[in-house]
């Protein structure tokens, strides 16, 4: 089942321009891509890792010595 759907010149050149990139042979499959690529993964506590650090020892030398007054 073919159907028809209007987009901005915009995106048509995005969809264009990823169809080249990875080498896909339609917009459907371009869209599809698209559609149930994962989400990334959350930012919280990458810094940290496993290791809890206690706020005292993130704070401790944080500043340059010639930056104290």
């Amino acid at each position: 089942m073919a159907s028809t759907i209007q987009l901005d010149e915009g995106t048509i050149s995005v969809l264009k321009r990823l169809k080249e990139t990875y080498g896909i042979r339609t917009y459907d499959e371009v869209i599809r891509k698209l559609v149930h690529r994962k989400a990334p993964r959350s930012m919280h506590g990458v810094l940290a890792g496993k290791k809890k650090y206690r706020m005292k020892d993130i704070l401790t030398n944080l500043r340059d010595e010639n930056e104290r007054v």
